[in-house]
């Protein structure tokens, strides 16, 4: 016999619970997000091969005591929390094809996006740089060229009037 449906909702009132071994049951939806909350001072957590989906809650982080965890053949998504046990290796993530990060292969979306994000931020800057510079000359010479031609003008039409002056007198 096997347990079936969700995570076993009772479990909250054992709060003293040290050990949890679920394997090979036939539990589905997903691992409950305050499970540190529930399972306070688990130190064994087995959740394999079962049906699991969804992301790893990073809440399994706060459960301090934890020392072995095994998630492997569910139907786990996303980043694999931060967090130090002493036992996890790759093995206990074993046949979730949507896990990256920690001891498994880094999540190749997370990279790209960071990498798209910067060529996104480095060519704005170009473009913003390149744009303000256009800028700046556009401005000077719209004024600083004009600025002078008037200065020139101003010199030769005083050269023409001292000439006049000259020949008058």
């Amino acid at each position: 016999m096997s347990l079936k449906g969700q995570f076993p909702q009772g479990i909250e009132n054992c709060k003293s619970l040290q050990g949890l071994d679920l394997p090979f049951n036939k539990l589905s939806s997903a691992i409950p997000s305050n499970i540190s909350t529930r399972l306070p001072y688990v130190t064994l957590l087995d959740l394999s091969r079962n049906n699991f989906s969804g992301e790893i809650p990073t809440d399994i982080a706060n459960c301090v005591c934890l020392n072995f965890l095994k998630l492997d053949h569910d139907r786990l998504t996303g980043l694999v929390p931060n967090f130090t046990v002493p036992n996890v290796m790759k093995e206990s993530y074993a046949n979730n094809s949507g896990l990256c990060g920690g001891p498994l292969e880094p999540c190749k979306e997370l990279g790209r996006k960071s990498d798209e994000s910067h060529e996104t931020f480095k060519s704005g800057f170009i473009v913003g740089y390149a744009g303000s510079a256009v800028s700046i000359v556009t401005i000077f010479m719209s004024y600083c060229v004009p600025w002078e031609q008037m200065k020139k003008r101003k010199r030769m039409t005083l050269k023409k009037n001292n000439k006049r002056r000259k020949l008058i007198r």
